[in-house]
């Protein structure tokens, strides 16, 4: 009888496990990390021009750049949970200058994209003083080239195809970009693929896009931890920004920014409408 009721209760933990997961729920990993996320948030916050009603590109590297996508695109999402009254702002500007469509990252938040990802434009909207707005839209009528060797271009198609019904293929995408994982980061064509004469840092926004996509398919990640252990690395101490760039020693190279910073907290706080 004890026995049995053991198993009986090793079963439901499992069920329990599997409901937390497919129903969205994240909260373990998420408690634990609520700290660095807050600071992630207050780095976004000082990126915040209260005249443009816009994020910066980075505090050392871009600051009178502003990029409506996908850097505001992405943090008037980032920023709904932890100052909705500066999200909203962002969120009427992105509306009044045309700053919602990107070609890839809609996909993050229940929309499709035009598949296969078309290659990139950058248009400068605005100048005035030393500031530049600008928006990067994949709307050329070419492909990215070699799209499907990107680590985040696979998971973005990925999750447009998930949106649209197709969860066979969508897997299959994300199930590449997995595969790209070496235990540093994930080692795409951006990274050289493997070919140390072609070796570039790792992205940590990658990371960030990945552990999202696995929540939102409901594809765990066997590496988890892992993976979180070395987003967080690169979280600065100074203003809790997340740097994109590292080595494969795990040394972040260059400044944290919006985009990156945006993406992790998108991975951890961000709820679309899940099937």
């Amino acid at each position: 009888m004890n026995s049995l009721l053991k198993g009986f209760s090793a079963l439901a933990l499992v069920l329990t496990a599997t409901i937390l997961f497919s129903s969205g729920a994240y909260h373990i990993t998420q408690q634990t990390n609520n700290e660095k996320l807050r600071r992630s948030a207050d780095f976004l916050l000082s990126q915040y021009n209260s005249k443009l009603k816009l994020c910066s590109e980075a505090p050392n590297a871009a600051p009178n750049t502003y990029w409506l996508a996908s850097d505001n695109l992405l943090a008037y999402h980032a920023l709904k949970h932890y100052n909705p009254n500066i999200s909203s702002q962002i969120y009427l500007e992105l509306g009044r200058r045309g700053g919602f469509k990107s070609g890839v990252y809609e996909c993050l938040f229940g929309e499709s994209v035009p598949l296969p990802i078309k290659d990139r434009a950058t248009f400068i909207i605005e100048r005035g003083g030393d500031d530049v707005i600008k928006i990067d839209i994949h709307n050329c009528t070419t492909v990215f080239p070699n799209w499907d060797e990107y680590s985040d271009l696979l998971i973005c198609s990925a999750l447009s195809l998930y949106w649209k019904g197709n969860e066979t293929e969508a897997f299959k995408l994300f199930d590449k970009a997995v595969d790209m994982w070496d235990g540093k980061g994930l080692c795409d064509k951006a990274t050289g693929g493997g070919d140390l004469n072609l070796s570039g840092p790792y992205e940590t926004y990658k990371l960030a896009l990945l552990l999202y996509a696995s929540r939102v398919l409901k594809r765990p990640l066997t590496f988890q931890a892992e993976l979180e252990n070395t987003l967080w690395k690169m979280q600065r101490e100074s203003d809790g920004g997340i740097i994109t760039h590292y080595n494969g020693s795990f040394t972040p190279i260059g400044d944290a920014n919006t985009e990156t910073t945006s993406l992790t907290l998108i991975a951890y706080m961000h709820s679309p409408d899940v099937k």
